[in-house]
């Protein structure tokens, strides 16, 4: 969702989706691999 944000020149809502990806719990292995990346 927040990468469509971004795309649609929104970035604050971009922001705002980008920071509650990072609630969600890392789960497997590339939950955790995704979150070092950003």
């Amino acid at each position: 969702m927040g990468l469509t944000l971004e795309q649609m020149n929104k970035p604050e809502e971009a922001k705002a989706q980008f920071l509650l990806a990072f609630l969600a719990p890392v789960v497997t292995m590339d939950d955790g691999e995704i979150h070092k990346k950003v």
